[in-house]
């Protein structure tokens, strides 16, 4: 077994949700878990302890049964609300993991807990917390093993005797649990970054795949659009149809024209939504509005389309009560910004504001709406989207000054991209977030 492992971070968070293909097993057994270093509190969300590390802290052996490290959030630390690492399991999508964050130590009050499963290899998991963490000492721990999970340990002294736990028990020097780094939630750029169907010109539309792919990219939101199932499940797909984007034909070939309102979950759990793209993603399945929300993570915010809400009625309140039932992530979302809901139905967005008048709303138009339209929706909406086609400086100047923002859809060229920042635009909806973002940067 090599002792000189170095880590590199490659997905995005998740949590509970179906098996994806496995990514290639990795032949050591490893679990990094992130959590916030006491020392520097100036930094103290930016401090990397260490890069390589040895010991292996296995917790799929039948006599342990949890692992965890004390740490301490300092007096003045930035405000933090993930704890997490990579969970590189051996063996495909078969392994999962709960972990829990305890106050002071093992016996501590519950602050928040999560269960991992079906992970795939070198998967980045957090436990999102439903509220920034006070000052002061917490315990990490790692339980509840399924399949092979170890949990790497360091060998340098970098914590007194009795920081680390084995069993509840307190262990030193090379039982000791790495701790790396504290993960606020950074800000969002100035325009922000928005991925169509995530990045959709890197992996097949509106799948977790095109999902990672945009959190891997730094796009600062992901625009995905959500359907309902026969039987009452949000999935996310663009047509009303299965046809484009899936093997429906050939799965269910007496079943035209395909509309996704006339098959259950577990029917639309059989297609492969991934081959048409590209056989690299052969598979993939159609994702439910729930695996979207925690693929995407804390860093990475949800632009949400309702596609057709006409032929759903009362889709509004089943997806704000699917977006309530994810543990601490509206809250979460609505404090940092990451989350805005939007169509072309005007009537569907009012009714979602009237449910919730919290979730900031924005409106699709596919031609320029006129200026009493325009002052109709500033007095409730809070983003008027639009087809570049029909954008210009006028019109950006406009919803700017009744106080609305303007992402323009869809710009995949350099040429594009740096015409509407000059326009003033405040996001930018592209199937190419990585170009973006490298345009941001320069």
């Amino acid at each position: 077994m090599r002792t000189d492992q170095t880590f590199h971070h490659r997905f995005s968070a998740r949590g509970p949700r179906r098996g994806r293909r496995a990514m290639g097993a990795v032949g050591v057994l490893i679990v990094m878990v992130a959590a916030f270093v006491g020392a520097a509190p100036a930094r103290a969300a930016e401090i990397v302890v260490v890069d390589t590390w040895d010991h292996p802290a296995d917790l799929h052996d039948p006599a342990t049964t949890s692992l965890g490290q004390t740490f301490d959030v300092p007096a003045g630390a930035a405000a933090v609300d993930t704890v997490g690492g990579v969970f590189a399991t051996y063996g495909g999508t078969t392994s999962g993991v709960t972990l829990t964050l305890r106050a002071s130590g093992p016996a501590g009050a519950v602050v928040g807990t999560e269960v991992f499963t079906n992970l795939r290899d070198n998967a980045w998991v957090e436990l999102v917390l439903d509220a920034p963490l006070e000052p002061g000492s917490y315990y990490l721990e790692a339980s509840d093993p399924v399949g092979l999970v170890a949990w790497w340990s360091n060998t340098a002294d970098l914590y007194a005797a009795g920081s680390a736990q084995l069993n509840g028990a307190a262990v030193a020097g090379d039982r000791t649990i790495l701790v790396r780094k504290t993960m606020p939630a950074p800000p969002l750029s100035a325009v922000v970054d928005i991925a169509h169907r995530g990045a959709s010109a890197a992996a097949p539309e509106n799948t977790v795949a095109a999902v990672e792919r945009a959190v891997e990219q730094r796009a600062g939101f992901v625009e995905v659009d959500v359907q309902r199932t026969a039987d009452g499940e949000l999935v996310i797909l663009h047509d009303t149809t299965l046809a484009r984007t899936t093997n429906v034909e050939a799965v269910f070939p007496d079943r035209a024209p395909w509309n996704v309102a006339d098959f259950t979950l577990a029917e639309i759990e059989q297609l492969d939504a991934g081959s048409w793209f590209s056989p690299d993603f052969a598979g993939e399945p159609i994702p439910t509005l729930r695996e979207v929300v925690v693929a995407l993570g804390p860093r990475t915010g949800l632009l949400l389309e309702l596609k057709r809400p006409d032929l759903y009625p009362g889709i509004e309140a089943r997806i704000h009560a699917e977006l309530s039932a994810v543990r601490g992530y509206l809250n979460r979302s609505l404090r940092t910004g990451r989350l805005v809901v939007q169509s072309f139905d005007a009537g569907s967005m009012r009714t979602y504001h009237e449910l919730a008048p919290e979730v900031p709303i924005g409106l699709l138009y596919s031609s320029p709406p006129t200026q009493d339209e325009l002052l109709e929706a500033s007095t409730w909406v809070d983003q008027v989207n639009m087809a570049f086609t029909v954008t210009d400086r006028r019109l950006v100047d406009r919803i700017h000054a009744l106080g609305m923002t303007i992402s323009v859809w869809t710009l995949d060229t350099e040429q594009l991209m740096r015409q509407f920042l000059g326009l003033g635009a405040d996001g930018i909806i592209t199937d190419h977030p990585d170009l973006l973002r490298e345009i941001l940067n320069r």
